[in-house]
């Protein structure tokens, strides 16, 4: 079981995330994960301009439980 997934994102000139309650911050706890199975998560965010191919610097942390 993993116990909590903090997703981190950064800004950049012409992207922001969007779809977040605290600054560039995701985060969900407990999250059930059978083997072979899948979970899908959507992330949104505001594009200003498209001149040029941008990397996003993303952190993700998370803890296991193990029982």
């Amino acid at each position: 079981m993993i116990g909590q997934i903090d997703i981190h994102i950064v800004d950049s000139m012409s992207s922001k995330l969007l779809n977040t309650t605290s600054a560039n911050r995701i985060t969900f706890s407990t999250l059930n994960l059978f083997p072979y199975s899948e979970n899908y998560l959507h992330i949104f965010f505001a594009i200003n301009a498209i001149s040029f191919a941008q990397k996003l610097k993303t952190t993700v942390t998370y803890t296991i439980n193990v029982r």
